[in-house]
């Protein structure tokens, strides 16, 4: 058992970008509307300005197709930044049984850009319970102090079969930690807790469920962290980012112009991980040529 710092973090409602008599906030957090990127604007005002692409037309966000999430897409409570180690439960869906990237909400109000460890883990008895998780991969990553939801690629790996049981896991030290506490909750977060350097992404044997965890009697939450089971969708002219109707030396100088982690809008973070870097550079080059 342990005990977490929790504090409401609620925004006050604001504008309504599509007029439906709802604020945007409460479009969101009601579920009325799906918010991609974490901005508290609905998807569908987002997708009108050009700041989420929907390939699609089905109007979702791209980065969002084919997510394991526990969320709603917006957080109500931030976790005090010690050592944390994060644990969504998820059951496998068919179809869907290779993973392709993490997808983590960094929050972004006084949360420093630090490095993290996230993972994915098997279930070895498909029980649910991961004290006996097997890591199958990790990959290192980077909060963003900007904030917003980022999916961080990773080397496709299969979870298991539709119906098993797997984990999605975020390791993080002074990171403030984003937790989603709307009714109902799903119960399938789980957290160990520790001083600065103490906790291992391989070591699961101290994770405790959120509802066991002391925290002023409001541990009922889920953590913001998921996977992706497909590739990040792609437009076929995304990488056009001159708008000259080709994909070439003009828009690879734009990558590396805007080299480094950056948030939404970031047209030139062609994978949505929340940095353009080299994985940017390959996507220019996949789609090099005419393109329309």
């Amino acid at each position: 058992t342990g005990s977490l710092h929790v504090f409401d973090d609620l925004a006050s409602p604001g504008a309504d970008c599509n007029e439906n008599g709802i604020c945007d906030e409460c479009d969101v957090i009601n579920g009325t509307s799906t918010d991609c990127n974490g901005n508290l604007v609905p998807d569908e005002c987002d997708i009108l300005e050009g700041i989420v692409e929907d390939c699609n037309g089905n109007g979702r966000g791209d980065e969002c197709e084919f997510a394991y999430q526990l969320d709603d897409g917006w957080w109500e409570y931030i976790i005090n930044p010690v050592d944390v180690l994060q644990i969504n439960q998820f059951t496998v869906r068919e179809g869907e049984e290779t993973i392709h990237g993490i997808r983590v909400f960094w929050r972004g109000k006084f949360t420093l850009s630090m490095p993290v460890t996230l993972a994915l883990y098997d279930d070895p008895n498909n029980d649910g319970n991961p004290e006996d998780a097997v890591v199958l991969r990790t990959v290192a990553a980077t909060s963003v102090a900007l904030g917003g939801f980022y999916t961080v690629p990773i080397e496709p790996t299969v979870v298991g079969a539709a119906g098993d049981s797997f984990f999605v896991g975020a390791l993080s030290s002074l990171v403030r930690v984003a937790a989603d506490g709307t009714a109902p909750t799903s119960g399938r977060s789980w957290a160990d807790l520790g001083s600065l350097g103490t906790l291992q992404i391989d070591d699961l044997s101290g994770v405790v469920a959120i509802t066991d965890i002391t925290c002023g009697g409001r541990c009922q939450f889920d953590f913001m962290i998921g996977a992706v089971a497909g590739p990040p969708v792609i437009c076929s002219c995304s990488a056009d980012l001159n708008g000259d109707g080709d994909v070439g030396f003009a828009d690879m100088l734009r990558i590396i112009t805007a080299w480094g982690p950056c948030g939404a809008p970031c047209p030139e973070d062609l994978n949505g991980n929340g940095s353009v870097d080299f994985a940017d550079i390959l996507v220019v080059i996949g789609a090099w040529g005419s393109c329309s």
